[in-house]
This record gives C-alpha cells, structure tokens and sequence, in this order.
C-alpha cells in the first residue's frame, strides 16, 4: 500500500456542498439555452461557447447563475475542515484544484464559504474568462482583499493533466509520486484527470455521482459517500489488508 502524501480535492459536490443548488440553477437556466444542460465537471464558459452561445451570450448566462447562486448562500459540508485539519496532522499536502474561473464571484463564493484556507497548500482555479475580469485582478482593491496567498490559476481545465502544473514542481519532490497523490472528485471528468495523471482516486456520491455502481463500472475502487469518510478509506487502522493500493483504478 502506497501511504498518501497529498490528498487533492474538487470543490463544488466534494467540499462544497453545492450539488443540489447546482441541479436547481440548471433547471432554472434551461431556457437560456433550450434545455437544461449538465456540464458533467467540464468548464462552463467553454462547454457553453460549444453550444454555440456567443461570448455576450455565455456571459449573460454566467451573470444569471452568480445571482442565483449568491441567493443560496451555499457552504462546505459540515465536516469538511475537520477532515482537512486530519490530513495535515498525517503530513499530507492539501489543496483544492477547480475548474471554476477566478471572478469577483467566485472569489466570494470561496471567501464566504466556511472554508479555512490556513487547512490547505495551494488551491488553483481557472484564469480569468475577460478582459474586464484581469483587469480588476490586478487593480481592484476588492479582489485583493479576496484574493488568498494560496490562490493560483490555470490556463488549462480538467480533465487537461496540464492544469496541475502549478503545483507539479512540489508535488514531484514527494514520496512515491505520482500515486502517492490522491485526487478526490465527484464526476467522470475528475476521474479522467487523476488517471491522466497517474494519479490516485477516491470518488464521493455526495455530488454528481450518487450511484456506486457507475464508479465501479469506471473502475473506481475508493468509494466514499462522503469526503468525512475519506481518512479512514485512505489511512485504515494496521492489520487490514483492503486499504488503498498504489493505484484506485482497476484493470
């Protein structure tokens, strides 16, 4: 068994508890494009623009989902900074790596969520989707005071194995890597991402996913119903042989 050195999380349906808020806002936007469309963990603006919405049009749309969003005042689950506050008592590096895009919103969302960042190492978001967006990064007092030492953005959004590059130098100094790292998700795309970079996994049916039956089909051997459950699945007590083996993915 290979012991984990870094756990990695996906935020929305992993640690943020969003995933009945996002199948509402969904529903509610179906007409924005004709249907009621999933995204599946893939990024939204790039998902949307292949649709074929125009970028005013995506960015209409993304307007409508941050107002519904800000009414729901959504937070991490209950236990999410116990569990991360457990990893770094092992010694794990912890972060969190989102294909959500670094906006005023988004900034907000995280800042007002419960989450205690001094529990993590880095946490990487997509850039900017605007011209006006880079702009108030860099010049806005508001995004300053958001903005977290941890913060770094991506060109690249999963499942692209490119988007862990602003971490990769730190993550290759660890033991065992790369499958002493684990990448903990909710959806195909974050399976794809970990597998893409040899990566460990561990699913949870607390987002996207809620059938343990269709991780099992992907070939996913961590499941977890929820991320207070990862320790134990990752770290089990000494005599037990079916803890985590070098890799998650079977076959």
């Amino acid at each position: 068994m290979v012991r984990p050195e870094a756990v990695i999380f996906d935020w929305d349906g992993v640690v943020f508890d969003s995933g009945g808020a996002i199948k509402r806002m969904r529903a509610e936007l179906a007409d924005f494009v004709g249907r009621e469309f999933y995204f599946g963990g893939h990024d939204a603006f790039t998902s949307l623009q292949k649709l074929g919405l125009s970028r005013r049009a995506v960015n209409s749309y993304s307007r409508k989902w941050e107002a519904i969003e800000r009414g729901m005042n959504i937070k991490i689950f209950p236990l999410a900074n116990a569990v991360l506050k457990e990893l770094r008592e092992k010694r794990c590096l912890t972060g969190i790596v989102t294909n959500r895009r670094k906006s005023l919103h988004n900034l907000r969302v995280f800042a007002s969520s419960g989450l205690d960042f001094g529990l993590l190492d880095f946490f990487i978001m997509r850039d900017e989707f605007c011209w006006k967006e880079k702009i108030r990064s860099a010049l806005g007092l508001k995004y300053q005071k958001l903005c977290s030492p941890i913060y770094r953005t991506s060109e690249h959004s999963k499942p692209d194995p490119r988007m862990i590059e602003p971490i990769s130098g730190e993550l290759r100094e660890l033991h065992d890597f790369p499958t002493s790292v684990w990448y903990v998700g909710d959806n195909l795309v974050d399976a794809e991402f970990a597998r893409e970079n040899d990566f460990s996994f561990a699913g949870v049916m607390c987002g996207s996913i809620t059938d343990r039956e269709v991780w099992r089909a992907r070939g996913v051997s961590i499941v977890v119903n929820g991320i207070e459950e990862l320790v134990s699945a990752l770290f089990p007590p000494k005599g037990r042989e079916d803890g985590p083996r070098a890799s998650c993915f079977v076959g």
